[in-house]
């Protein structure tokens, strides 16, 4: 079924598909491959993939694959989208990867990779979407990552990244999103790149200082999660102006003094911040004093 000379798409996606993908070859004029959401197991053809020049979307997601994400993808040359997503991979990434220089799309989340995130990806010159989060990679984040000009959603949550958030971060221009929860980073909140729309997650991490006042100019953020780290110092009235906000998490820190007056629309979840009180409250005291 894969192999006619002349096939250039198959979508065999949401089946009940079993077995390893066909290691034979696959039809040279294949340009869209969609197997996603079957029960397909074993490993992706290595082989077999890296000769198929024409290939631009290959979307394998939500099945059982294992093993390693085949070095011979990046021999793919005109793949502009990438969903592995939803596997049982294995390993580190190749960095072979970085040499799709069509790609638009990596979808690596929900798999078992481990290893550091390689610097080649950051090559990536038409990258928009980059997703490897709930995997075990380690390491930094290379300050590279700022060469991903055209990225516009970036998600590394759940995995075990340590070190600060790198600096450089604040000149990737074209990114709305950003989710950097669930890691081990640590440090201060860098400043971030002011086009931040859907939502800024760095909860679940090792972050210290306070909430730093250059976030008030992310006027279009929609989501601001700061939760679970150890970010002290008041919680800054600023945040009560940023009128696109629609849910605003700083819960488990270590914030004190009087929490601002928020518009009641907003989703607030300032819990677990032992010497942070509300204003009515801080009245109640006053007045027992008295």
């Amino acid at each position: 079924m894969l192999s006619p000379s002349n096939l250039q798409t198959l979508d065999l996606s949401y089946n009940l598909l079993t077995g390893p993908i066909p290691s034979t070859s696959i039809s040279p004029s294949m340009v869209r491959l969609r197997l996603g959401s079957n029960s397909l197991t074993g490993t992706i053809p290595s082989a077999t993939f890296g000769t198929l020049e024409k290939l631009m979307y290959l979307e394998l997601e939500n099945n059982s694959l294992t093993g390693s994400v085949p070095p011979d993808l990046g021999s793919c040359r005109n793949l502009m989208l990438l969903n592995l997503a939803g596997n049982k991979l294995n390993g580190a990434l190749p960095g072979q990867l970085g040499g799709l220089s069509q790609l638009q799309v990596m979808k690596l989340q929900s798999n078992k990779l481990v290893g550091e995130i390689p610097v080649e990806i950051t090559q990536l010159q038409k990258l928009s979407t980059l997703n490897i989060s709930w995997n075990s990679l380690n390491g930094s984040i290379p300050s590279t990552i700022s060469s991903l000009q055209s990225l516009t959603n970036l998600n590394l949550q759940g995995n075990h990244l340590s070190g600060p958030i790198p600096h450089t971060i604040e000149r990737m221009d074209s990114l709305l999103e950003l989710q950097l929860g669930g890691n081990q980073l640590n440090g201060t909140i860098p400043r971030m790149p002011i086009k931040l729309q859907i939502a800024l997650n760095l909860s679940t991490n090792l972050l210290e200082g306070t909430i730093p006042n250059d976030l008030s100019k992310l006027t279009a953020l929609e989501v601001l999660d700061l939760s679970n780290n150890s970010l002290s110092g008041k919680i800054p009235s600023y945040l009560t102006q940023m009128a696109s906000l629609t849910q605003l998490l700083l819960s488990n820190n270590q914030l004190s003094g009087i929490i601002p007056q928020f518009n009641p629309r907003l989703t607030f979840d300032a819990n677990g911040n032992k010497d942070l009180f509300n204003a009515t409250t801080q009245r109640l005291h006053r007045n027992h004093q008295e």
